[in-house]
């Protein structure tokens, strides 16, 4: 709940149907729920062998665009469009954007940047953190996302 930035806005424009059919990437990234958040930061501040330790925290899988896409057309129980736009479409508006950077002094709402935020790849694990203090998530993006939309909803 209270998610911003990319997933936000992801969130919003399925919501207003102003979201182009994306397509599969092939790429993933992974996610953590809020809750999942909490409870592996309460693991880390009730066990010594936390002290002075990192731990990357995540879902158990990584996701896709689309994945996330579909996911999120389900939980508001819209149809899922039938087709798909080509990736290299938004290679290519990308490419547009990036020179449309570079004329003007304002940033494009598309470039490359814009595309490896939606299509990037960055999957974590978070093993160590399950190894050394036992911790495991309990949701999965498909089981935060109902409260996620009805924040997203509250906020409008």
């Amino acid at each position: 709940p209270g998610v911003k930035g990319n997933l936000a806005r992801m969130l919003a424009a399925v919501a207003k149907g102003r979201m182009p059919p994306l397509p599969d990437s092939g790429k993933q990234r992974s996610m953590v729920a809020l809750e999942n958040l909490v409870d592996a930061a309460w693991a880390a501040m009730n066990q010594d062998v936390a002290n002075r330790r990192t731990y990357i925290v995540c879902d158990d899988k990584p996701y896709s665009t689309r994945q996330l896409y579909e996911s999120m057309y389900r939980c508001m129980n819209r149809p899922i469009p039938g087709f798909r736009l080509p990736l290299s479409l938004f290679r290519f508006g990308a490419r547009v954007g990036d020179i449309g950077n570079r004329i003007t002094d304002d940033a494009m709402p598309w470039d490359s940047p814009a595309y490896e935020r939606l299509f990037g790849q960055a999957v974590y694990s978070a093993e160590s953190i399950k190894n050394e203090l036992g911790w495991r998530p309990r949701l999965d993006f498909d089981q935060a996302l109902p409260a996620m939309i009805d924040a997203s909803r509250d906020k409008q």
